[in-house]
């Protein structure tokens, strides 16, 4: 059973990512960045009724200042851009953080369309990467020592999974406090 561990994360790592170039340069509708994401991004659901994305959700980011406020009814490359940020920051940040984060680009990097796909393309870059990062992880867990029940090995290494996710959650908070506070200059 933990043998299928490796392989169950090669298809979490398999899962498809909206890449710059699936972005298109013209404004696009909220229903049409709502397509576009559950259509490119549809095996990260967890199952069919999860929403990638919601209008609502994009609203309130939008209220809240994380993503730019729209002109129009259309979003920009670049709101898109963060709008696709959001979506990889939202399940790791309090929406109060994810605002601290946003903010500090807006105001202290001043980040244009160019800076937000400059981010964008290194994080899809490193997310290529995964696969040579976080096998070992599963390797060792698969190694470790084996009891002859294997729903309490699945429950080690549903805790060991845990563990790590909870470290990097911290880690990722640990950033924004270091980063991304007021009076806190980009460092």
């Amino acid at each position: 059973m933990l043998e299928n561990l490796r392989q169950d994360l090669l298809d979490v790592l398999q899962e498809s990512e909206i890449e710059i170039q699936d972005i298109p340069n013209i404004p696009l509708y909220m229903d049409q960045i709502l397509m576009m994401m559950d259509t490119k991004l549809q095996d990260n659901k967890i199952d069919d009724k999860e929403k990638i994305m919601t209008k609502t959700m994009i609203n309130n980011y939008s209220k809240a200042k994380i993503i730019k406020p729209i002109k129009g009814k259309t979003y920009s490359k670049e709101q898109i851009l963060q709008i696709l940020m959001v979506y990889r920051l939202k399940n790791s940040l309090s929406m109060q953080q994810m605002k601290q984060v946003m903010k500090t680009m807006y105001d202290q990097l001043n980040l244009e369309e160019e800076g937000f796909e400059r981010c964008y393309k290194r994080m899809l870059k490193f997310r290529f990467q995964e696969e040579e990062l976080l096998m070992p992880v599963v390797d060792q867990l698969i190694r470790k020592e084996k009891s002859q029940n294997l729903q309490e090995d699945a429950l080690v290494s549903l805790l060991c999974l845990s563990l790590v996710q909870e470290q990097l959650h911290k880690v990722a908070n640990q950033i924004v406090n270091d980063y991304f506070h007021e009076g806190n200059s980009a460092k």
